[in-house]
């Protein structure tokens, strides 16, 4: 019912619609005539001055009583419109030798006046203006119209056609007719066919021309419809479409084979005040008027600011001028006739649709229903298996329900056979599930029997699989390889021992490899173990294959025996006590393994909380190599003396080896486990340790790890408590760090313990250096600009590129304090350098830390202070990501450095509409294209079109240009006719230290 009547309801409406549409075309259609007629009035007005100059010599005089007649009746018969006319020979068209000599001739209700302002020599030349060097490119007999421009003789706003005036294929001249914009406006109110509505006319540039009295009001403070767009919401969705087929204009024009690049820039090196943008859309006017019109274009407005209401607004070009006509009408006022026609074929649709549903339930009652009752019925009355396995259905009907009933009737027969087959089954199963889960059972017990064998053995095991892959290491041998049982399960023994002969050659042979090809046992002894860490460790080795039944090699085992270095090879340990660590007393790391594993299974099940605390000795080398390894050994036996009386009965110390100690909190937060550290710490500072009559100063820098049933095993312990400790020594040492599941990543933080290291001496002892990479303008006229970053110089004199140290900068918090350092050397070193040229800019990037550091700001406006640089020569580059990440905190940042002159370049720009919408908020002073954009102006016609439009998008925001990265020679002659105002990369120059930069531009100055 409901697509029934939906199908009438869309029938009848869309040819009501297209009706309602076809008569506002015609409205629309009608109002452009009414304005078009008084605009191809130029070309006539001005025929018989061009007849009479382009047929021959002809004297000042005659010319001028002819215009001036021109003029009174055009003027008379137009009530005011046509306030202008012009006469303009090229130099020596007219006298030869004489450079200017053209006759202009002005209209308003006192009479007509011809004006020589342009004639004058102390005037700009009446050939630089648009209206002269439009002609260049226009059709004889056909005007070419500028934009709004405001007349400098009659002080108002005008448009102008432009005639060209011929001698042959040669331009020697222009004619020009002018309108008042004023009176434009007049004329458009009253050429509207539309009752409900308003009007606008709008130039190629999408300058507005002229508007109708109902939204006058609304347009006087816009100068263009992105403006009237920003005033009112409601009609942005229109400004958009304006800029899209204008766009889509130059487009076409671009694909035409008359369009010439070098023709823009011509027309707008030629041209006073002609933006690159304005001169492309006035010259595809010319290009594709021969090509059909586009016809009226309909848009809807939701929320017209004028109307007040829903309103459908309708454009299209007028004429050959260029500009676009806009008809707008209340949408409700255009479908009010519809409406009510729809509304009266809807009530008759459903009254119809209601009596066939009647008629179609009656009919289902009596053939479906009905029957599907009495199944269901007898369905219901069996309450167990066998009488719904043995169900009996009624099979009297003739249609689709009889065949129905019969099928079930045959299907219940079928499934009644194969319950009783599945209950014969089923006790078989359980006679075999039974037995199966006894030897499960008994396998599980004795592979956990078998394993705690090998928990217990001294030496380190390792089995694999027939493949060579490993499946167990026990704790043993997971000390000694530094990695867990969980993490190396599938890995090959090759990649896990990384072995080496006594003498220091690498073992290259694979060891596992004969035992499982030709089950071979094999003996090493005096090898070389590397662990995971790079800790080294003089081992033996039993390798073995595995049996099965049939003799069949199930896989290989692999002992590991720790050997003493004093003893011969084939010594075997004697019996120690593998919990207690020899040099302190303290326990073990096997006995650590073994609480934490008994503490994991006990959280399981009862839950608790405990801690565990990594405590590594900061600059334990130091030690060593002052006093000697055996004051190192003395100062663990001191530390763990004193530690193990401080924890007590709170939970036990280990050694983990080397300068780590391993404390175990039980029944302890991370809280508690933090004051016990503070503790420790304090207490190894009341009692230091002494040697030979000197105090020995030892610092801590100290990991926290909860534990967690989660980690699964000891060695995930101590690699997040490991990651905590690196933290804790990245940011200087003797400091306490919980672990954070960010921080998993220790590879990366000990490489950010040395960088941190490095760039602290650098800012202290002054080792960054400033670097300097030119910004080359490609047009007259601009300054040039240098970008300025920085190098660190290491210990063996090289210096470190920014891409080296930053990220780790960033990391552990000092690209702000990077940034302030940049700036501060920088107003230092060209305080002196007043003599360079005045308008060359500096620029600095700044890091998403300074963006961030509510502190720089104050620290920037202290410095240009104290500064002798002005402001206005330093621009800040902010990365795009960083600037859409915090655009709040970059507007604060611009909103009060502009005041002070300081300039701001977005850069690494991409074209993405959010840094579009970006630039449209904050008003960027410049834009450097990601190098991915610069590239395309060397490549195919397609890429160059579209780096083309993003230019355009940059010069509508009013934001300079810089090509940044570019290294390809051939892209500087595209870039340059694309509009690029900067370029920068390895063709203008390569990174060099800035002071060399300065003494050049020093030098070049004092001798110029």
């Amino acid at each position: 019912m409901a697509a029934a009547v939906w199908l009438s309801d869309q029938l009848v409406g869309s040819e009501l619609l297209a009706e309602a549409e076809s008569g506002a075309r015609a409205r629309a259609t009608a109002t452009a005539a009414g304005l078009n007629r008084q605009l191809t009035d130029a070309a006539r007005i001005s025929e018989p001055l061009i007849v009479a100059f382009e047929s021959g010599p002809r004297s000042v005089d005659s010319l001028a009583s002819l215009g001036q007649g021109l003029l009174e009746r055009a003027y008379q018969r137009s009530n005011g419109l046509v306030v202008g006319l012009g006469l303009w020979p090229a130099p020596g068209a007219l006298t030869p030798g004489r450079e200017r000599e053209g006759f202009h001739w002005v209209a308003d209700a006192s009479g007509v006046e011809r004006r020589g302002d342009f004639n004058q020599p102390d005037r700009i030349p009446y050939q630089n203006e648009l209206w002269y060097t439009l002609a260049g490119y226009a059709q004889p007999g056909q005007c070419a119209w500028t934009g709004q421009r405001k007349d400098l003789i009659l002080q108002r706003a005008v448009v102008t056609c432009v005639q060209p005036l011929r001698r042959g294929d040669e331009t020697i001249g222009a004619v020009t007719v002018d309108y008042a914009v004023a009176q434009l406006a007049e004329t458009l109110q009253s050429a509207l066919a539309v009752t409900h509505g308003y009007a606008l006319l709008v130039d190629a540039s999408g300058r507005l021309l002229a508007s109708t009295n109902a939204v006058a009001t609304l347009s006087s403070g816009a100068d263009n419809l992105a403006e009237l767009s920003q005033q009112s919401g409601g009609l942005a969705p229109l400004a958009l479409a304006i800029h899209r087929a204008e766009e889509a204009r130059v487009r076409r024009s671009i694909e035409l084979d008359r369009y010439q690049a070098t023709d823009v820039s011509a027309l707008r090196d030629a041209t006073r005040d002609l933006g690159r943008a304005e001169a492309e859309s006035l010259l595809a006017v010319q290009w594709t008027r021969d090509q059909t019109a586009a016809g009226w274009q309909r848009l809807a407005l939701p929320q017209d600011p004028t109307l007040g209401a829903e309103s459908v607004a309708r454009y299209a070009p007028l004429g050959t001028t260029g500009w676009r006509l806009i008809v707008a009408e209340s949408a409700a006022q255009e479908l009010a006739g519809a409406s009510y026609i729809v509304t009266q074929t809807l009530v008759v649709t459903v009254g119809l649709v209601v009596i066939a549903m009647v008629l179609l339930i009656g009919l289902i009652r009596l053939r479906v229903l009905n029957p599907m009752r009495r199944m269901v019925s007898t369905l219901q009355q069996s309450d167990s298996m066998d009488d719904a396995l043995n169900v009996s259905l009624d099979e009297s009907d003739r249609g689709e329900v009889g065949e129905l009933a019969a099928w079930l009737n045959h299907r219940s027969r079928l499934l009644a056979d194969i319950a009783q087959q599945a209950q014969a089954v089923n006790t078989q199963l359980v006679l075999e599930v039974g037995e199966r889960k006894s030897a499960v059972e008994n396998l599980a017990a004795t592979r956990e029997r078998a394993e705690m064998t090998l928990k217990c053995i001294a030496d380190g095991v390792i089995t694999t699989d027939r493949n060579g892959e490993i499946d167990y290491l026990n704790p043993v041998a997971e000390t000694l390889v530094g990695r867990s049982n969980q993490e190396v399960r599938g890995w090959s023994v090759a990649r896990v021992l990384k072995l080496a002969h006594a003498s220091g050659a690498a073992y290259e042979e694979d060891i596992v490899d004969r035992a499982l090809v030709g089950g071979q046992r094999l003996r090493l002894a005096d090898m070389v173990l590397q662990d995971a860490a790079g800790g080294r460790q003089n081992v033996a080795l039993t390798i073995a294959p595995v049996r099965g039944r049939g003799s069949e090699i199930l896989g290989a085992v692999v002992a590991i025996h720790e050997r003493s270095d004093t003893g011969p090879t084939n010594e075997v340990k004697q019996s120690v006590d593998l919990s207690r660590d020899a040099l302190t007393g303290l326990f073990s790391r096997s006995a650590f393994d073994d609480d934490i594993s008994g503490l994991i299974e006990e959280q399981a099940t009862e839950g608790g909380l405990h801690a565990v605390m990594l405590i590594d000795i900061d600059q334990m080398r130091r030690i060593n190599a002052a006093h000697g390894e055996q004051a190192g050994s003395e100062l663990l036996r001191h530390l763990a003396h004193l530690f193990t009386g401080e924890i007590s009965r709170a939970g036990r110390v280990y050694r983990l080896g080397g300068d780590k100690i391993i404390v175990l909190l039980r029944d302890a937060t991370l809280d508690a486990a933090e004051a016990q550290a503070e503790v420790l710490r304090r207490a190894a500072t009341r009692t230091p340790f002494r040697w030979e009559g000197q105090n020995v100063t030892a610092e801590f820098s100290i990991g926290l790890v909860k534990v967690d049933p989660g980690a699964g095993t000891s060695m995930e312990l101590l690699r997040r408590a490991e990651s905590a400790v690196q933290s804790a020594k990245a940011v200087g040492g003797n400091s306490i760090r919980r672990y954070r599941v960010e921080e998993r990543h220790t590879d990366a933080s000990n490489s950010d313990a040395v960088w941190v290291e490095r760039l602290r001496a650098g800012l202290d002892q002054g080792l960054f250096h400033l670097m300097s990479q030119t910004i080359a303008p490609l047009a007259h006229g601009l300054p040039s600009g240098i970008e300025v970053h920085v190098s660190l110089e290491d210990e063996e004199g090289f210096w470190a590129a920014p891409s080296a140290f930053m990220p780790a900068a960033v990391r552990a918090g000092l690209a702000s304090d990077i940034d302030r350092y940049v700036l501060h050397q920088l107003l230092e070193h060209v305080a002196d350098q007043a003599s360079l040229d005045g308008d060359q800019f500096f620029a600095i990037n700044l890091s998403t830390a300074s963006l961030r550091d509510p502190k720089f700001l104050d620290f920037v406006l202290q410095e240009f202070d104290a500064a002798a640089l002005p402001a206005s020569r330093v621009c800040f580059e902010i990365d795009e990501s960083a600037a859409i990440r915090h655009r709040v905190e970059t507007h604060e940042l611009l909103s009060a450095l502009r005041p002070i002159g300081c300039r701001f370049v977005l850069d690494n720009f991409h074209s993405g509409m959010d840094g579009a919408e970006l630039l449209k908020a904050l008003r960027f002073d410049f834009v450097k294209l990601d190098q991915s954009l610069s590239h395309r102006a060397a490549g195919e016609r397609v890429d160059r079109v579209a780096l083309e439009a993003v230019i355009r998008v940059l010069r509508e925001l009013k934001a300079k240009v810089i090509a940044g990265k570019v290294d390809n020679p051939a892209a500087r002659t595209p870039l340059t006719e694309l509009g690029v105002d900067y370029i920068q990369g390895f063709i203008v120059g390569r990174p060099s230290p800035l002071l060399f930069k300065l003494q050049g531009l020093q030098a070049a100055s004092h001798s110029s």
